[in-house]
């Protein structure tokens, strides 16, 4: 089993959102509707966030310079 570090950085909605060019909300819409899957961990207890892998299979690609490193 992959641990959090083997698996990377989480992203968060807003870090979908500015990839992605939406706002908030409508990450928020996505999710709820289905074509965002649920998050895959907790980061703290008001914030949840994704894997890039976990994005990637539901067609969400995460460019891997612009956010990891801000």
């Amino acid at each position: 089993m992959q641990t959090t570090a083997d698996r990377g950085r989480l992203f968060t909605q807003r870090d979908v959102a500015e990839c992605r060019g939406v706002g908030v909300k409508t990450v928020r819409r996505w999710r709820l509707s289905g074509i965002l899957p649920p998050y895959d961990e907790a980061i703290t207890q008001r914030t949840s966030g994704w894997y890039r892998s976990t994005l990637a299979d539901a067609g969400v690609h995460m460019p891997a310079d612009e956010l990891e490193n801000a």
